[in-house]
């Protein structure tokens, strides 16, 4: 006869499996209700994480959204939205962020996008502009109420509502894939109401060039064609100084990641300067700029600090 295991034994097993999987559900730290379960209304404040499902359009992929406000925020208090790498791990990002959230009064959301609902590149840092953006065609092009882009504004105006906040715009700052997904979130987004966004230590970039296919250019995108207010927009290109070696871990090597450089650092003075150039070449005004990071290779703690120091010092 086979002895039935103890509950306390499969309970602990039910656990572990649970722990050991990266796009298992992450209980909210707060922002929930503990009687009912359900999202609360109660103001954020500390440290927290809240799961965002109102944007209707992708409101069966929900967000979880790791913030901190500090005691001493209010209502004009800065609100900064952070972009986590290919690891998908917001709640790291946001601690990285609270001794700045202190210092400058901000109020800093991490939203983590899980590999779950967005899979891979496509679902995340390329936006899921195309079912496969690795393979753009106008057949496999989505609508653009489900792109990864569009959850931004939304979220905003729930932050908004949630902190009984003023602010009228939003800041952005993005490390590596996450670099990846404000830069593209600026060209596909030109009329957000973002302040400035800064694109730090991305891998490679999508030009805004219409003559080059997605995801290298925006040939085959709906901005083929179309307005290119996005040059007039604050945009930083933000690059670690030391972020120059071309056998990076997790670095893509494709002839046309290549065209830009070998490495993260070239990579990104040959896109401000050819979008500089692009700019130039069609009568634009060209806003954006770009900033090194000194003694900071690959980091996102010391780019994180320099971004906030930039932009509220």
């Amino acid at each position: 006869m086979i002895k039935p295991y103890p509950v306390c034994i499969v309970f602990i097993a039910l656990l572990m499996l649970t722990a050991c999987d990266p796009n298992h559900y992450v209980a909210p730290e707060t922002g929930i209700d503990p009687e009912t379960g359900e999202p609360s209304d109660e103001p954020l404040l500390g440290k927290g994480v809240f799961t965002y499902d109102a944007y209707e359009p992708l409101g069966n992929k929900p967000i979880n959204v790791y913030y901190y406000v500090p005691a001493s925020a209010d209502p004009d208090s800065p609100i900064v939205f952070v972009f986590h790498g290919t690891n998908r791990n917001a709640e790291d990002y946001r601690d990285t962020w609270i001794s700045k959230a202190e210092q400058y009064n901000l109020m800093v959301f991490a939203p983590e996008y899980r590999s779950a609902f967005f899979p891979g590149s496509s679902g995340y840092n390329l936006g899921t502009v195309f079912t496969n953006g690795e393979n753009p065609s106008e057949q496999t092009l989505n609508d653009s109420s489900i792109w990864t882009f569009s959850t931004i504004e939304p979220m905003f105006d729930s932050v908004i509502s949630r902190t009984s906040n003023n602010s009228e715009t939003y800041h952005l700052f993005g490390h590596s894939a996450g670099g990846q997904f404000v830069h593209r979130f600026v060209l596909f987004n030109p009329g957000a109401r973002f302040g400035t966004a800064i694109a730090s230590n991305s891998g490679w970039y999508t030009l805004p060039d219409d003559t080059i296919e997605f995801p290298y250019g925006l040939g085959v995108t709906p901005l083929e064609n179309g307005s290119k207010g996005y040059f007039s927009r604050n945009l930083i290109i933000q690059i670690g100084e030391l972020d120059n070696d071309p056998e990076s871990a997790a670095l893509r090597h494709t002839e046309e990641a290549d065209a830009q450089g070998l490495h993260r650092y070239d990579r990104a003075y040959y896109f401000y300067e050819q979008s500089a150039n692009l700019a130039a070449n069609s009568n634009q005004s060209f806003e954006w700029k770009i900033i090194e990071v000194p003694n900071a290779g690959h980091d996102k703690d010391k780019t994180s600090m320099h971004a906030a120091d930039y932009l509220f010092e």
